[in-house]
């Protein structure tokens, strides 16, 4: 049966069909210094455009082979051939020590002995374009009689940029490159399914942190992803373009990931017989976790822009690790607008797929708490699944987060009262959360439209009626509670026919209907029917916030208006 595999092409997934792969040639000797051989090449990220190249054997470790370009290597002097041996052999030591069995013990083996029957593992040096640092060539894993594989070099085997041997980061392409190397027989031999590409990539970013390369942080490859994430903060996740901006969001996703849910989730994923999204998914519910990538994304882009792992109720928003605290790494939303009291913003864009898309918004008044910022979204996609989380920050610098609901049209409004007054700013991140597979194809564009406007807010206990109707209501907070009756006004001295404020439709529906009341002091709460009957909601706190009700929807009322009420049924959770 045919299968599809792919080819990594310094990181770009090229397909590659093959019949089998799991063919062994005869068992070969094992590679002596000095030892020259020539090896295929991409010519697309050789320095020179070459095919094949021959090679030398300069190292060879415990568990690798060191080949370096054999041209390269001869325009050396002997002296500066002695400095790059002594780099191979730090190189060399780094490989034995650290990346072999630490990246071993987290994601699992390679494929060992593999294809060339041989335990090491072939590391070759090659002068690359500049901006290529390494490369994993999975057509390496196949024989050459395969259709597509003719230029197999027929070896567990990376490559990395030899003019990099003397950088610091040197460690760190190595490690990346290896992960993809246990990724190919975790899931392309074990599992004979192809993992997402911005996954994959992931966990090579990752593996740099994991061999302690990015403890010292200035110049190390986690500070360089976090410079590009901060320059293309809404780069999408998910999909994989080629692009030096693709590893911003996957480094620090990870990053994110592994703070908030250990380490052992990275073998889970890289074992699991699921890939991307669904991988993910299926490793949170090994490890017993309620949280699914849906949320942990939505919580990751939050922890962006405030990076503060303090604030309830979850402590998801910000990362755990120093070298990320807030100081280091935060985004300031690309669309930030100033607010005044006349404004009424209209926002249409476009965005992809798993892309954080921040809004902030800034009150250019000061309020007495009489003004509140509406925020209107309407996703204007029918392959539409949006998350719109909502931080509003107040000017004691905490900050309260919530999410706008939407409905199946997804649309929805949110209200952030005393806009300019207690709250100092707000903001608002879109996502698009629709595709969940299939991230060879790029994702499409899909639209949306936000209007921000600042509407009137009457204070709690105001008493208010819409233009042309009888009916007259009590505020408090985002809610309003009908007074069934004039005679209600006699049983409070506050109340009072003069004290009606006139308001448009628009300022009646920020307020949401509220009939639960309960006698002031007491705990028994009643909902008040239309029909004046009082039914008493018999159930328990947490059975009562499941039903969707919340307690700052309760009125206090006195006892003589209580007693106005009939009784009624109980109201009894189902």
């Amino acid at each position: 049966m045919k299968k599809i595999f792919y080819l990594k092409k310094h990181f770009l997934i090229i397909p590659v069909f093959c019949l089998c792969f799991f063919v062994l040639p005869q068992k070969v000797s094992a590679d002596v210094l000095n030892q020259q051989q020539d090896f295929f090449v991409e010519p697309s990220y050789d320095i020179s455009n070459r095919e094949k190249v021959a090679a030398v054997l300069k190292e060879i470790g415990t568990h690798s082979y060191f080949y370096v370009d054999e041209n390269y290597w001869n325009k050396k002097t002997p002296a500066e051939q002695n400095v790059l041996k002594n780099y191979l052999e730090n190189l060399s030591t780094e490989f034995d020590q650290t990346i072999y069995p630490k990246l071993r013990e987290t994601f699992g083996e390679e494929w060992s002995p593999g294809i060339d029957n041989d335990l090491k593992i072939t590391i070759f040096l090659v002068q690359m374009s500049n901006e290529i640092k390494g490369a994993f060539c999975l057509k390496d894993e196949y024989p050459k009689t395969i259709s597509k594989c003719q230029n197999s070099n027929e070896r567990e085997m990376v490559y990395l940029n030899i003019d990099f041997l003397n950088s610091p980061l040197m460690k760190s392409f190595l490690a990346h490159e290896f992960q993809h190397l246990i990724t190919w027989n975790q899931k392309y031999r074990i599992q004979e399914i192809a993992e997402d590409i911005w996954l994959n990539e992931a966990r090579s970013e990752y593996a740099p942190t994991l061999c302690g390369y990015d403890e010292n942080y200035k110049g190390s490859n986690l500070q360089m992803r976090v410079s590009s994430f901060m320059f293309k903060p809404s780069d999408p996740l998910c999909e994989w373009q080629n692009d030096v901006y693709d590893y911003g969001p996957v480094n620090l996703f990870i990053h994110y990931l592994i703070d908030h849910y250990g380490e052992e989730i990275l073998k889970e994923i890289t074992q699991s017989e699921k890939v991307g999204i669904a991988g993910i998914n299926d490793a949170l519910e090994k490890l017993g976790y309620d949280e699914k990538f849906e949320d942990i994304f939505t919580n990751w882009t939050i922890a962006n822009l405030l990076n503060d792992s303090s604030i309830e109720p979850s402590k998801k928003y910000g990362y755990l690790s120093d070298d990320l605290n807030y100081s280091a790494f935060h985004i300031d939303p690309q669309n930030e607008h100033s607010i005044s009291l006349n404004t009424d913003l209209k926002i249409s864009q476009q965005i992809k797929d798993w892309s954080g898309n921040w809004f902030k918004f800034n009150p250019l008044f000061q309020s007495s708490g009489n003004s509140i910022l509406r925020l209107t979204f309407d996703g204007q996609s029918e392959n539409g699944n949006f998350r719109v989380p909502l931080v509003k920050a107040k000017k004691n610098n905490s900050f309260e987060i919530s999410e706008i609901s939407l409905n199946k049209f997804q649309d929805g409004t949110a209200f952030v009262e005393n806009f300019g007054g207690e709250i100092s700013w707000a903001a608002i991140n879109i996502s698009n959360q629709y595709k969940k597979d299939n991230f060879e194809i790029l994702n499409p564009l899909v639209d949306f439209s936000l209007t921000a406007k600042i509407t009137s807010f009457f204070q709690n206990g105001s008493l208010i009626r819409q233009k042309g109707s009888h009916n007259v209501y009590i505020t408090k907070g985002n809610y309003k509670r009908h007074i069934l009756s004039g005679e209600i006004f006699s049983f409070y001295g506050h109340l009072n026919w003069g004290k009606i404020i006139e308001v448009n439709a628009e300022q009646k529906i920020f307020y949401a209907d509220s009939c639960l009341v309960r006698v002031f002091k007491k705990s028994k709460v009643y909902e008040i029917n239309g029909d004046k009957t009082k039914h008493w909601v018999n159930m328990t706190a947490d059975q009562f916030q499941k039903t969707g009700r919340k307690w700052d929807m309760i009125y206090s009322i006195n006892q003589e208006e209580m007693d106005f009420y009939k009784s009624g049924a109980d109201i009894l959770f189902k």
